[in-house]
């Protein structure tokens, strides 16, 4: 499963630091917090994608958001992407407006389906964790007690990630954006699949 990613010169060639429009802080590529681009590299990246069903990003409130690759899907589909920054011990995700009983938790659980076993027509949105792996335990373990109509999902093939930042964990352990980009993409052949039939 090879990625075909544009090429990364808008990138490499910009060497400057401007401020966020929305809260004035320093930021390169684009702002942590109000997770907008850089007004220079406004028009070189992709924006607006339509996805093929919600994401909602969890993000743990200990996650340095500067590590946190999942939040660069919010800056490429920002309508179709919500992130929620919310410690386990507050009470789990906060999920609305979408039906626990047709939400994913994209997680590596024991009772997980791979995404090929899900009919497309019988979920809306897609939880993904942003968070260390000891971290992500407790939030799932949460999530499940808070949520427990919530469906856990895998990728349907084992990939081994591409990112520069390697984890100790091996290598099918994947960053965040990964992650969403390949259940994304399961998700999108389903139901290409799905409509083909009909």
């Amino acid at each position: 499963a090879e990625l075909s990613i544009s090429s990364h010169d808008p990138l490499r060639a910009f060497d400057g630091k401007g401020l966020c429009a929305h809260c004035g802080h320093t930021m390169k590529f684009y702002c942590y917090d109000c997770l907008v681009p850089s007004p220079a590299l406004q028009d070189q990246l992709p924006r607006g994608l339509s996805l093929p069903t919600h994401v909602l990003l969890w993000k743990h409130p200990s996650e340095r958001s500067s590590k946190a690759t999942g939040l660069q899907a919010k800056i490429l589909a920002p309508s179709d992407v919500m992130v929620i920054v919310q410690h386990p011990s507050e009470g789990g995700a906060l999920i609305a407006p979408h039906d626990p009983s047709r939400t994913l938790l994209l997680y590596p659980c024991d009772d997980a389906q791979p995404l090929s076993a899900i009919d497309p027509a019988s979920h809306d949105a897609l939880v993904v964790i942003e968070a260390t792996w000891q971290q992500s335990r407790a939030m799932v373990n949460t999530l499940r007690r808070t949520h427990p109509a919530i469906r856990p999902v895998t990728l349907s093939a084992r990939v081994e990630t591409k990112f520069w930042r390697h984890q100790d964990v091996g290598p099918h352990c994947l960053a965040t954006i990964e992650a969403i980009y390949y259940a994304l993409r399961d998700i999108a052949e389903k139901r290409d699949m799905r409509t083909s039939r009909l």
